[in-house]
């Protein structure tokens, strides 16, 4: 449903989202567009917190943080499907 923010850049209420951006293979512009399917007004929180642990490091394309663009290119790919960022 609809999130609503409040005072502050709260929400007390409304459906939220938290997503960790590792990179395109993990397809987070996918993801972005599936929750904007499931509500328009959902609030997202993309963070740039993910970290290659356990077996990650036998997938190159999951063996690294993401780099400051890749996490800017995530960002502007959801303020284009007018999801709400936290």
């Amino acid at each position: 449903g609809i999130t609503p923010i409040g005072p502050g850049g709260h929400s007390h209420k409304g459906t939220s989202c938290k997503t960790s951006v590792a990179n395109q293979i993990a397809g987070t512009h996918k993801v972005m567009q599936e929750l904007r399917i499931i509500s328009p007004h959902m609030a997202v929180n993309l963070t740039d917190q993910y970290m290659p642990y356990y077996e990650a490091h036998q997938y190159p394309k999951l063996s690294r943080r993401i780099n400051e663009e890749e996490f800017e290119q995530a960002l502007e790919h959801a303020k284009g499907l007018t999801l709400l960022l936290d």
